[in-house]
């Protein structure tokens, strides 16, 4: 699997401040958690998702 196609699937889910400021974004929770430890001045933000559209979502109905 390619990494463009890797990111696609994977989005960034949350965003980690130092002191108001916008840092770094992770994949996961769990990882967004591990990099706030031992530091007191961090907070968590979950972005929002947007989840992709189907095939039949994007196209009208097959002319044929």
């Amino acid at each position: 699997m390619s990494c463009v196609n890797q990111s696609f699937s994977h989005p960034f889910t949350h965003e980690v401040y130092l002191d108001d400021e916008p840092i770094k974004r992770f994949r996961s929770l769990r990882e967004a958690k591990w990099f706030t430890t031992n530091k007191d001045n961090a907070r968590i933000v979950k972005l929002s998702i947007q989840t992709p559209k189907s095939v039949f979502e994007l196209y009208e109905e097959a002319p044929f």
